[in-house]
C-alpha cells in the first residue's frame, strides 16, 4: 500500500494522472481488503481529487465523501506523522470545488467552512496551510475576490513563517492573490505577483497546477491589454494540461482574449466552452461560458438567442 500511494503522489503532482491512478487503485483494493481505516481515508481521498481533475465531478463527489466518511479525528496525528497532512480535512475543500462546480454552491462553501474550522482546531501548519488556499482557490473559482484574497493571504502568511517544503503552496497562493488582483485592476502589480508565484510551482514539478494557473496569467495579460502574450498563454495551457476540470475555463479566456482580434474565433471558443462545461454536468461553468457569449453578442449588436442560452 506504501509504495503505490507514494508513486501516486509523485504521478499526481507531476500531472501525469494516469499513471496516478494506475497505483492509486491497487491502494484503494488493498485498503477495502485489509478495511484499513487509514488507508480507506488516504485512497479516497486521492481517488476523489483525480477524478476531480479529470473532471468527473460524481465519482469525484463520491470518493470524497466516503474520505470523510471513514475519517476518525483521534487518528488525527497518526495520519499526519505518515502523510504529511491531514487527508480527512483536507477531502473537504475537493468536495468543495466538486459542488460548486456542479452549481451546489450552499454545500459546496460549508464543506470548505468546516475544513478550516477543522484545520484551525487541530494546529497543523501544513495542513492549515492547505486547507486555506484551497478555500481561496474555491473563492477565486466563485469570483469572491475579496475571500479569495484573504485566505490566499492567509496561506502566503503561513508559508512565510515556515519550512522550504511549504514553497508550492507559496507560490500557489501567490499566483492566485495575483490574478484577483488583475482583474480588480492592479493588473501591473497582480501580472508581477503571478510571474513572481510561477517558478515556486515550476521548482516543484508541480505540472497539475499548470492547467488553471497559466490560464489565470493569460486572463491577467488581457486586461493588461497583452492580448498576443495571454493568447500565446492559452495555447501552452491548452498543449500542456493533463486535467479536464478546467477544459471550458480555458476555451471561455481564450474566447475573451479574441474578442479583441478574431471576433468568429472568440463565439467558436465561447460556444465550445458552453459545450464542455454541459457535457461535464459543469452547471456553474456552463453559465459562465453562456454569460460570456451573451455579453459578446450584445457587444456585436447581435440578436441574442436568451431562449437557447
Amino acid at each position: 500500500f506504501d509504495a503505490h500511494l507514494a508513486l501516486t503522489n509523485h504521478y499526481y503532482v507531476a500531472g501525469r494522472i494516469t499513471q496516478a491512478e494506475s497505483h492509486i487503485r491497487p491502494c484503494l483494493s488493498l485498503a477495502e481488503s485489509s478495511q484499513d481505516s487509514d488507508q480507506l481515508v488516504s485512497a479516497h481521498r486521492i481517488m476523489g481529487e483525480l477524478a476531480f481533475y479529470l473532471g468527473d465531478l460524481d465519482c469525484a463527489i463520491e470518493h470524497l465523501g466516503r474520505a470523510i466518511e471513514h475519517y476518525h479525528v483521534e487518528r488525527q496525528s497518526a495520519l499526519v506523522l505518515k502523510l504529511g497532512d491531514d487527508p480527512g480535512i483536507l477531502a473537504r475543500p475537493y468536495l468543495a470545488l466538486s459542488l460548486w462546480l456542479k452549481g451546489e454552491v450552499g454545500n459546496a462553501f460549508k464543506q470548505c467552512n468546516e475544513a478550516i474550522a477543522e484545520a484551525e482546531k487541530f494546529g497543523h501548519e501544513y495542513t492549515l496551510t492547505q486547507a486555506n488556499f484551497d478555500t481561496a482557490w474555491l473563492h477565486a473559482i466563485a469570483r469572491s475576490f475579496e475571500s479569495a484574497k484573504m485566505f490566499a493571504s492567509k496561506s502566503i502568511e503561513l508559508c512565510s513563517n515556515s519550512k522550504d517544503e511549504f514553497r508550492l503552496y507559496l507560490g500557489c497562493a501567490s499566483v492566485l492573490r495575483g490574478w484577483v488582483m488583475t482583474l480588480e485592476g492592479n493588473t501591473t502589480q497582480g501580472i508581477k505577483c503571478i510571474k513572481q508565484g510561477m517558478p515556486l510551482i515550476e521548482d516543484t514539478d508541480a505540472g497539475i497546477c499548470l492547467g488553471c494557473f497559466l490560464p489565470w496569467l493569460a486572463e491577467g495579460l488581457g486586461h493588461a491589454g497583452e492580448i498576443e502574450e495571454g493568447l500565446k498563454v492559452i495555447r501552452n495551457a491548452q498543449e500542456t494540461a493533463t486535467d479536464h476540470f478546467y477544459d471550458a475555463e480555458r476555451l471561455r479566456i481564450e474566447g475573451q482574449l479574441r474578442t479583441h482580434i478574431d471576433r468568429d474565433g472568440a463565439r467558436r471558443c465561447f460556444q465550445a466552452a458552453i459545450d464542455a462545461s454541459r457535457k461535464a454536468s459543469m452547471k456553474s461553468l456552463e453559465l459562465r461560458a453562456a454569460l460570456a457569449l451573451h455579453d459578446f453578442q450584445l457587444s456585436q449588436d447581435e440578436k441574442v438567442d436568451i431562449g437557447g442560452l
